[in-house]
């Protein structure tokens, strides 16, 4: 007998929420789907449906809803509304930090990066969760191992200021955003471009880049 499994997707991009659709169907043909383009429409969808066993969904979802930023805020919102849910995160983002941040934050039972995904990498990330082993494609893993190989930005504040940087904000500004003093934020700055072996903050974001942190 097939167990009827309830998804929710939700993904900026219709035509991609399409494409798993069709991907999932092909080995679950009594699926039943949900689906959101942003997390306004997530939620309120949310307040009408009871069950949802699997969640699938990107890190960019739209624009910010009642406090809720991203993929990562919309995951642990709905983890605690559906119990037990499968949380499988697909998210074009290769940036080391950037996936580092969502398998911390959100600890998925599938982390994916949307160019390592196809059919048969979609059914068996989904396969694995379903015999309650987690899953990371290969340049999710990749991403992880490289930033276990530098110990000091696994460190969130580290990681916080990095990307606070890299989007344009003051060092100045930093320590109200991460409620820290500034002598500490330039703490942190100093160590980072010792870690990087460079002297100066535009350095310091080249290589972050160049090593596929940010």
């Amino acid at each position: 007998m097939n167990t009827t499994y309830h998804f929710l997707i939700v993904d900026d991009h219709p035509m991609i929420i399409n494409g798993y659709k069709a991907i999932i169907t092909s080995k679950y043909p009594t699926a039943i789907f949900h689906e959101a383009t942003n997390i306004e429409d997530a939620i309120s969808l949310c307040d009408t449906v009871k069950t949802i066993d699997f969640l699938l969904l990107d890190y960019n979802i739209g624009k910010a809803y009642n406090g809720l930023e991203n993929g990562i805020d919309l995951a642990k919102h709905l983890t605690g509304k559906y119990s037990p849910l499968k949380t499988l995160i697909i998210t074009a983002h290769e940036e080391i930090t950037i996936v580092y941040n969502i398998h911390k934050k959100v600890r998925p039972d599938a982390l994916l990066i949307k160019s390592d995904v196809n059919a048969e990498e979609l059914i068996y990330a989904i396969e694995c969760t379903l015999k309650g082993d987690s899953y990371r494609s290969n340049k999710a893993q990749q991403a992880l191992v490289s930033m276990n190989q530098r110990t000091i930005l696994l460190q969130e504040d580290n990681i916080q200021i990095l990307m606070l940087l890299d989007k344009g904000y003051k060092v100045q500004e930093i320590p109200s955003l991460i409620h820290k003093s500034l002598s500490s934020v330039q703490r942190n700055i100093v160590l980072l471009k010792e870690v990087f072996n460079v002297s100066e903050n535009n350095g310091l974001l080249r290589e972050a880049k160049k090593q596929g942190f940010i």
